[in-house]
């Protein structure tokens, strides 16, 4: 018993920890300008085509 948990012991101090691990976020900003164009045009025909890839 004694040394299933002296193992565990130094197993659990092997163990690599980070305080703040690393991890990405992906994200996308797009601007889009169409002069001249309706808001309704610019969400059917440029806002809804991007958003859907």
């Amino acid at each position: 018993m004694v040394l299933i948990i002296a193992a565990g012991l130094f197993s659990y101090k092997r163990l690599g920890r980070n305080e703040d691990p690393a991890f990405t976020v992906k994200t996308m900003v797009v601007q889009a300008a169409w002069p001249g164009a309706t808001v309704d045009e610019m969400i059917k025909q440029v806002t809804d085509r991007i958003e859907k890839k």
